[in-house]
């Protein structure tokens, strides 16, 4: 999961949630691209629908990368 914080309002149906535009709250990150490039070919005109706000690695890598130096 990574943090994002929503540039506008917008509606997640799979989450059955709406997000304010404001709003902090974690997602899947490839969760996050579907919402994006669904706003963005149904409302062309919208340039940015939300920002992530935590690391940009992908937290799965980073698991990966501490365990195998474990072993």
């Amino acid at each position: 999961m990574a943090k994002f914080v929503a540039d506008i309002d917008f509606r997640g149906f799979k989450e059955e949630k709406d997000f304010k535009k404001g709003d902090e709250f974690e997602m899947n990150v490839e969760r996050s691209k579907e919402i994006e490039t669904t706003i963005f070919k149904n409302f062309p005109h919208i340039k940015k629908v939300m920002t992530r706000i935590d690391n940009k690695d992908e937290p799965d890598k980073k698991e990966k990368t501490k365990s195998s130096k474990k072993e």
